[in-house]
């Protein structure tokens, strides 16, 4: 029984080799764009699991340490680590670190869909758990501005909580159907995100988010101060700079540009 069971293990290492180096051959024909890398050798399920022996916890566990570990910047990058948490949710939905580390990089790289997904599957299997449901709501009322969703699943939260934060979740539901998106509330998200991660690259990318949110903030509080001193709302971020209210416009950590929107009377950032 132990020699057939060496040999079952050894066939199987043997066919994940091979089937590694049949996925490599395959994606190193797969042409990138030189300026953005993404995360090489994004191996089939199938494959991962092979690779874990079979065992579908271990393959979750080490596609969730891949993404971890790995270093980029670009849509690519980004679009290769949803790939990662995606089939780790799928192999193991209670590996906490998984949904973790998808809310805490996907959707503030343009991977809300893919987070989101995460996250939905998260929920259902960790029914223990309420912060997949309140990251999941927290996506809802801040990206999508689905204020009653969001409300709902903070609901869910609360039922899986107690105490003090049972109640925190049942406030903030009431205050995402009575309120539109404020960067106060992702300030306070991100800036949880980045004490809790474990990556020191994403706690580098959130920190960048960190000091996006505070310029926002500052920049809307310029701007009801200069409606509140001269009874109108600003024409651009310029009126700020020439009524002496800012010395500068602040730089945006990623290039982007802060600009006026809703009559002047909100600020967001666009791509240049």
């Amino acid at each position: 029984m132990i020699l057939f069971k060496a040999h079952a293990y050894k066939l199987i290492f043997i066919t994940a080799l091979g089937l590694a180096l049949l996925s490599s051959v395959k994606l190193s024909a797969i042409a990138r764009a030189p300026a953005d890398e993404g995360i090489s050798y994004i191996m089939p399920g199938v494959v991962n699991v092979f690779m874990g022996l079979g065992d579908r916890y271990l393959a979750a566990n080490l596609l969730v340490i891949k993404s971890i570990i790995s270093i980029g910047q670009g849509e690519i990058h980004f679009k290769d680590k949803a790939q990662l948490h995606l089939q780790a949710i799928y192999l193991n939905g209670y590996n906490e670190d998984n949904y973790y580390q998808a809310s805490a990089s996907l959707p503030w790289n343009g991977f809300v869909d893919e987070g989101q997904q995460i996250l939905r599957q998260a929920r259902k299997v960790r029914d223990f758990d309420p912060w997949p449901a309140f990251y999941e709501g927290f996506s809802e009322f801040y990206f999508y501005k689905n204020y009653t969703r969001a409300a709902d699943l903070s609901l869910v939260a609360a039922d899986r909580s107690a105490g003090n934060d049972r109640q925190l979740f049942k406030d903030l539901a009431a205050k995402w159907l009575t309120s539109s998106a404020n960067y106060n509330l992702a300030l306070t998200l991100v800036t949880e995100l980045e004490q809790n991660t474990k990556s020191m690259a994403t706690k580098q990318r959130l920190n960048g988010r960190k000091q996006r949110l505070k310029n926002l903030i500052m920049l809307e509080e310029l701007v009801v101060e200069y409606n509140r001193l001269f009874t109108s709302w600003p024409i651009n971020l310029s009126s700020l700079l020439e009524k002496g209210l800012l010395e500068e416009i602040p730089i945006d950590p990623w290039g982007w540009q802060y600009m006026l929107t809703e009559n002047g009377s909100k600020v967001g950032v666009f791509k240049k």
